[in-house]
């Protein structure tokens, strides 16, 4: 019998990683994907500590600051002009720069407005949370608020320049510092500890990164050239965000509205049974998201490989998410076991329907990364739309009937529907598919 010669079966395959990783596609999906497994454990961590060092009380009131904070950021737009970031600095060429900095400006100063609307909103009589609502510390939630918008746009410029390798490194320093600095103030400030841990590495995050990003890599973006290198115009780009917003704005209230939909019609107790499953999977569809992502990225920059792009991206969702999928179909109880006994007994067939859903619904995020090449951004939101109204409507209706499972089957029909409009359509432009010439002019 022969010995293999594992030298060499060691060799053949690091040649073939090194192969792997010279695809822009795939080096910007696995640095995505190494993101998320470090923000994930380090986030898992944070919040032990927190509530070790914090009492509950002051747990509450420091998360529902930064539940706060980074809402209106999202209300600012950062979502959508991070989505424009990627979408458009591929071909930006030597206006990179003026493209990078006119978002941080325009995030930056709709985060200070929505900031303060909030807070005089909350001074006129409105019932909202005030958590840092008063004097100084109104400006300290707006200047938070700024730097949390840049903060994450950093991201979506390391992406958008293929540099997404950085991600994981300047998230990783991120949440480490986040827990250091948690636990080195929780005896100084129980009431601000929390808040603070997650803004100030923020803000000093700002310097170094965008020394990095300004010094270094657009200017190395810029002198590699594009094919086309042009900055869209204004106009285009106005278009582009305005459109995908509406999107972004479905797309999360789906997701945030859906548990208080679950307290209403259920009741507390069982919101509990359904959160455990819902961020399960919320975290697995994370994984086809920032595929989702690279293939924007490398579709803007050369639209004429959206076929190999677009099956580059489905090989890694075999790899990744199909296994992860069939763990929670076959060991969903067992995973629910880690919550406890009680997880496991009530939760375990929304789990499995919540799981099925997340392979449905990869046809519309591939779907949705194709028309943001295209920068078909009302599709987005008649897309997004069509699943908020259709997700609320079957969840409320078949939660009085089939109660938690009903949410499942709401998630799952939703998804199917869905899918069976996006992929036809999505394969037709597949079939279709012309390489753009250039990205100016009108849509």
């Amino acid at each position: 019998m022969a010995v293999p010669n594992w030298t060499g079966v060691f060799a053949t395959s690091l040649r073939r990683i090194r192969a792997e990783l010279r695809d822009p596609l795939t080096r910007n999906g696995y640095a995505l994907l190494l993101n998320i497994a470090i923000t994930s454990v380090l986030g898992f961590l944070y919040w032990i500590f927190a509530a070790r060092a914090y009492t509950p009380a002051y747990l509450g009131l420091g998360a529902a600051a930064l539940a706060i904070a980074q809402l209106l950021a999202g209300i600012a737009g950062q979502p959508s002009i991070s989505n424009a970031l990627t979408r458009f600095l591929p071909r930006a060429g030597p206006s990179a720069t003026r493209l990078t900095v006119r978002a941080y400006a325009v995030a930056a100063f709709l985060g200070c407005v929505v900031s303060l609307l909030y807070v005089a909103a909350t001074h006129l009589g409105f019932r909202l949370p005030v958590v840092l609502g008063h004097g100084w510390l109104a400006v300290i939630l707006a200047v938070s608020v700024m730097g949390w918008c840049v903060f994450s746009l950093q991201d979506a410029v390391l992406t958008g320049t293929r540099q997404a390798i950085w991600v994981p490194l300047e998230n990783g320093l991120y949440n480490l510092g986040k827990i250091g600095l948690l636990l080195a103030l929780a005896p100084i400030s129980q009431r601000y500890g929390i808040f603070a841990s997650w803004i100030v590495p923020a803000l000093v995050a700002l310097v170094p990164v965008n020394l990095l990003i300004f010094r270094r890599i657009l200017p190395r973006h810029a002198s590699a050239g594009t094919r086309t290198p042009a900055v869209a115009p204004l106009r285009t780009m106005t278009r582009f965000v305005g459109g995908d917003y509406l999107g972004s704005i479905f797309m999360l209230a789906t997701i945030d509205l859906l548990p208080v939909l679950v307290v209403t019609r259920l009741g507390a107790e069982a919101n509990g049974f359904f959160y455990v499953p819902f961020m399960i999977v919320v975290a697995l569809d994370l994984v086809t998201i920032y595929l989702g992502m690279a293939l924007t990225v490398e579709g803007a920059h050369d639209d004429s490989r959206l076929r190999h792009l677009v099956a580059s991206v489905l090989r890694r969702v075999c790899l990744f998410v199909v296994p992860a999928v069939a763990i929670l179909l076959v060991f969903g109880p067992l995973v629910l076991r880690l919550y406890g006994p009680v997880y496991a007994a009530h939760s375990t067939g929304l789990l499995r329907l919540l799981a099925l859903a997340v392979l449905v619904r990869v046809g519309r995020s591939l779907y949705v990364s194709l028309v943001r090449v295209h920068r078909q951004v009302s599709r987005i939101a008649l897309t997004q739309g069509t699943v908020f109204v259709l997700t609320m409507g079957l969840a409320w209706w078949l939660m009085g009937r089939l109660g938690l499972l009903g949410i499942g089957v709401a998630v799952l029909v939703t998804e199917v529907l869905t899918a069976a409009v996006v992929i036809p359509v999505m394969l037709l432009t597949l079939a279709r598919n012309k390489p753009t010439i250039a990205v100016t002019g009108a849509e």
